[in-house]
């Protein structure tokens, strides 16, 4: 568990901004820690009197996992009770009437919520709202982003976080700043703000562009309202990993009794007791037997939502690492991001799931592989499979993206740092960020602690080589 100390400098200014601000938009870059940031100033403010309670609106896989979860990793946070809003409206409204330090409620349950706060005009969740993905409330027509423009004015503050501010122009900041500031930041409905600011571009008017002397005076008010950090400042080490950038999948029902069946015939196969959980992952002959084992393989594809038979998948499970894959992919809006893979059938929902994404790995031919690598590195490619094991030493591709996605882990630490390499190397001029996609499985994190121990164990020996230790 991390402690308050650990906390970057950056990440205490935008505490220390947020707690001091009754509306303020956050432009931080993902994995810059902002769901942190949120938590601390809202655990100060209610430690202080300040706030009685906060809730946070949150696309609905971040409500349900990463924000409960974030109290878990920070020792400073431990104390804060979360209550999740999900399920039936039954089940909703029984929580909102409970005690909690933070509600957390999915974008999409947005307007029950909206609509029960209304008949409880002193709730404590009043006091302080804090919405997650705010760009995504950039539609100045769209129902949720209406409604809670309308409601701003219930609030007594409003956070907004972000990484894309205004992910297709100008236009996108009107309704986020209306909403942080309570309809105080344009002064005006959007239409005639669009008039006064941008040129229509068509007879129907659907395209604008914005005038060039009217950017000063929309610079302006953003900066009066939205505290934007450099991606430069975001990080203190040019690679970042771990648990703060993971994304945790619970296992469907089906899934879970068949992992468990499978976790049983695992420690036969390797003549163990007990379970998973109990296993070393830096006892190497144990966990080489483990990795070998036939059960293991059937393990791992169930982890990716799926189960081999003579070659081909027989059993699909509820996709959700996939749907995971989709919604962080979507908050990345467009950032040129790898995705590593491991079986075919990875590959195969990826394909359905991104039609036409290049793949770089076995099948392809040398002529075909070094196109993927030039239109990648040429910033061509929003999206590229990978497969770990064709992303060996020397293979360049740290100037096509910063920003890597595991789908799915393999057990050898090689690989797995091989891999990363591609991106964290010389020539690099961003931050890398490296998101691992986990089944909550005693399995997975076993494979995970494996990787990491092994790497670690590396690197100091490297260190006491070189006589750092």
């Amino acid at each position: 568990m991390r402690d308050r100390a650990a906390l970057r400098p950056v990440q205490l200014r935008l505490i220390e901004e947020m707690k001091t601000s009754e509306g303020v938009g956050v432009v931080l870059g993902m994995g810059g820690g902002k769901t942190a940031c949120a938590l601390t100033a809202i655990a100060d403010l209610l430690s202080c009197g300040t706030i009685r309670a906060a809730v946070v609106v949150a696309p609905k896989r971040v409500a349900l996992s990463t924000w409960p979860r974030e109290v878990s990793v920070w020792s400073h946070l431990a104390h804060l009770d979360v209550g999740i809003l999900s399920g039936s409206a039954a089940d909703r409204a029984r929580v909102l009437r409970e005690r909690h330090d933070v509600y957390v409620c999915g974008i999409d349950n947005l307007p029950w919520l909206l609509d029960e706060l209304k008949g409880l005009p002193d709730h404590p969740a009043l006091d302080q709202l804090v919405i997650d993905e705010l760009s995504r409330m950039k539609n100045p027509r769209g129902t949720r982003a209406k409604a809670l423009n309308k409601a701003s004015n219930k609030f007594g503050a409003i956070w907004g976080l972000t990484g894309t501010p205004r992910p297709n122009g100008w236009e996108d900041l009107w309704m986020p700043l209306q909403i942080v500031s309570k309809g105080r930041a344009w002064g005006l409905t959007f239409d005639p703000w669009r008039m006064r600011h941008f040129t229509p571009l068509d007879y129907h008017q659907r395209k604008w562009a914005i005038r060039p002397d009217a950017i000063p005076a929309l610079r302006a008010t953003v900066d009066e309202w939205v505290v934007t950090i450099p991606p430069e400042e975001t990080v203190d080490v040019p690679f970042v990993s771990g648990p703060d950038h993971d994304i945790i999948i619970p296992l469907s029902p089906a899934a879970a009794r068949d992992a468990d069946t499978m976790e049983r015939e695992l420690l036969v196969a390797i003549g163990r007791e007990g379970s998973l959980a109990d296993i070393d992952p830096a006892d190497d002959e144990l966990v080489v037997a483990l990795s070998q084992a036939v059960a293991s393989g059937k393990m791992s594809q169930i982890m990716q939502g799926y189960i081999y038979r003579e070659g081909e998948p027989v059993k699909y499970y509820d996709a959700g690492k996939s749907d995971a894959l989709v919604d962080f992919v979507a908050d990345l809006d467009g950032e040129p991001t790898i995705i590593c893979y491991w079986y075919k059938e990875d590959l195969r929902v990826l394909r359905e799931l991104y039609p036409g994404i290049p793949n770089l790995g076995a099948g392809g031919s040398d002529a075909a592989n070094e196109q993927v690598i030039e239109d990648w590195n040429a910033g061509r490619l929003p999206l590229l499979a990978l497969h770990p094991a064709s992303a060996g030493h020397g293979l360049n591709l740290q100037f096509g993206g910063a920003r890597m996605i595991w789908y799915a882990l393999p057990w050898s630490p090689e690989l797995y740092a091989q891999t990363v390499k591609r991106i964290a190397r010389p020539g690099q001029t961003r931050p890398v960020f490296v998101h691992r996609l986990l089944a909550d499985h005693p399995y997975e994190q076993l494979r995970l602690q494996r990787v990491e121990s092994k790497i670690d164990a590396e690197q100091d020996f490297i260190a006491e080589l070189r006589g750092v230790l």
